[in-house]
């Protein structure tokens, strides 16, 4: 679990930045929004829950991040396999 807070928000994607000020960006599935409790500032909490390497070799990423707004509790899942264009 990662305490970040939220940076810009963005149609397609958001950006979160770290407490060293690592800036982060994570792409939203097409037509996926933050819920509207998510503003810029706000502290959130990521939690990594990766694949099996054999499902990702296979070209099966089912790992998320949960993404936690720290204010309200409100969540929201980010498929890694939305940023796999970023890999190939």
């Amino acid at each position: 679990m990662f305490p970040m807070k939220l940076g810009w928000i963005g149609t397609v994607a958001f950006q979160a930045v770290t407490p060293e000020g690592r800036e982060l960006v994570f792409d939203l599935d097409e037509g996926q929004t933050l819920p509207p409790e998510f503003k810029e500032g706000d502290e959130i909490q990521v939690i990594v829950h990766p694949d099996h390497p054999a499902g990702i070799a296979m070209g099966i990423n089912a790992g998320y991040y949960e993404v936690t707004h720290v204010p309200s509790g409100k969540q929201t899942k980010v498929l890694h396999k939305t940023s796999q264009w970023r890999f190939t």
